[in-house]
């Protein structure tokens, strides 16, 4: 009797054992990562690509092609005469500027929307990230320089409050990172993408200033700046709010199905056994 109540006791052990593993598999099954989660959206996805028609214009200013700069400045849509004297004043720095915008565009691009070859190359996931922040940070820089010597008037405020949320945050997904805080990290990345969204999300801000209030587009600069980072940041966190939300519910959802299993684990008790002896 005393090994058939062993056996039976030892049975029980490796059910639950069994149980706790399937546990584990199907909570790493449901708590995806917030990057993937990111990636799957195609709303989301959009979002992104949005940033295709700001790649062609960085990459004209990175050109250095003069007769193709000069239209694209706001004082040319002013109809300014000293259009883009600005830019080919400090025209290294601009070019500079451009090119570390058009990199960062690229990287950005490969880390948000291909998820599948990233994982399959862990290298080229590491560079591309290196290469977006390395270029985010020049562009930091760059643009608190140059923000005292822009067409728009009181830039340098936003300017360096963009900056400074830009380093910040970007100083946090890789502090995170490094000490192997991947869901951090990830929602890290997810806030820095939206600082640097912010500086492409202004053009169309400024010429919507611009179309409310009748104003220039040189006075309409810096209030679309502040638009922009406004709904930039206030966007990201809400989908950092909307996929800790969906994995919760994901997470409530296989622990209601792990009901059966754990009465199947329980059936055989020892104390029962016990008792009927």
């Amino acid at each position: 009797m005393r090994k058939w109540r062993h056996s039976l006791s030892k049975g029980n052990l490796k059910a639950k054992e069994k149980v706790v593993q399937q546990k584990g598999r199907q909570r790493q099954m449901v708590q995806p990562h917030f990057k993937n989660d990111w990636q799957s959206s195609k709303a989301l996805k959009f979002v992104t690509f949005t940033s295709v028609p700001f790649l062609l214009y960085a990459l004209a200013f990175a050109s250095g092609y003069e007769p193709l700069i000069q239209p694209l400045t706001p004082g040319s849509w002013d109809k300014a005469s000293d259009a883009g004297q600005h830019i080919f004043s400090n025209f290294p720095l601009w070019c500079l500027h451009a090119s570390c915008a058009s990199l960062y565009i690229c990287s950005t691009l490969l880390q948000f929307n291909f998820p599948g070859t990233l994982r399959r190359h862990a290298s080229l996931h590491r560079v591309s990230g290196y290469v977006f922040l390395m270029c985010g940070g020049c562009l930091s820089v760059t643009g608190l320089v140059m923000a005292p010597r822009s067409e728009f008037p009181g830039f340098a405020a936003p300017c360096l409050a963009l900056s400074v949320l830009w380093l910040g945050c970007g100083g946090m997904a890789l502090w995170t990172i490094k000490r192997r805080l991947v869901t951090a990290h990830e929602k890290w990345v997810v806030r820095t993408m939206a600082a640097g969204y912010a500086s492409i999300l202004s053009r169309p801000a400024i010429a919507f200033v611009h179309f409310l209030t009748d104003s220039t587009y040189r006075d309409s600069g810096t209030p679309g700046l502040w638009l922009a980072m406004i709904v930039a940041m206030t966007s990201s966190e809400l989908l950092l709010k909307h996929l800790e939300l969906q994995v919760r519910s994901q997470e409530l959802a296989v622990t209601e199905s792990e009901g059966p299993t754990d009465r199947l684990a329980h059936a055989i008790d020892p104390q029962e056994v016990r008792t009927s002896k």
